[in-house]
């Protein structure tokens, strides 16, 4: 072995665990070998991240007949939250050619914070009878302080001594919006 990069011993020193294979790490290119060996490896990092929203929303809406047949309706809605974040990163190193060793490591976190979270809807409300409206109209929506699952590796840091460490994060901003057309049936 050239050097102790990816030995079993600085792979588990690294926080990683033999999952399958002959735990010895990883030989990767040995020139000296008078037909080279080369190991191809393959690396993975997985995020989950789960938001828990708990807190308290102001709705604010209004109707205009624009006619006997057409209304206007719009909606505006503002709320404050407690989300309580959790993530898991799982980050695996597997050989592929040469070598059948795979480790893995598991990070998990939990934060709790508060988030912010609007919308607002307008809509058109076309009368078809006395009991049947036809609507047509778009939403949009917007939650702060959220945790992604794709964003959760960058929350894996190393310090000055080697440890690693993991961080939920929790700061990105969900924004969902969209046209809606239904049917109201009323009784």
């Amino acid at each position: 072995e050239l050097n102790n990069g990816l030995s079993h011993g600085a792979l588990t020193g690294a926080g990683f665990t033999l999952v399958s294979g002959a735990g010895d790490g990883f030989a990767g290119y040995d020139p000296t070998v008078l037909a080279p060996v080369i190991t191809t490896l393959g690396i993975s990092s997985q995020g989950t991240a789960y938001n828990d929203l708990d807190g308290g929303q102001l709705t604010v809406g209004g109707n205009y007949a624009a006619s006997d047949f057409v209304n206007l309706r719009g909606t505006l809605k503002g709320g404050v939250y407690q989300n309580s974040s959790s993530g898991v990163v799982r980050e695996s190193i597997f050989g592929i050619a040469n070598d059948t060793s795979s480790y893995e490591r598991t990070f998990r976190d939990n934060r709790t914070s508060a988030s912010f979270g609007g919308a607002a809807a307008a809509d058109v409300i076309i009368a078809v009878t006395d009991y049947i409206n036809f609507t047509l109209g778009y939403q949009a929506l917007f939650i702060t302080n959220m945790a992604f699952a794709a964003d959760q590796s960058s929350g894996v840091t190393t310090d000055l001594f080697g440890a690693n460490h993991y961080s939920v994060v929790n700061n990105g901003l969900f924004i969902a919006h969209g046209a809606n057309v239904g049917l109201e049936l009323l009784w």
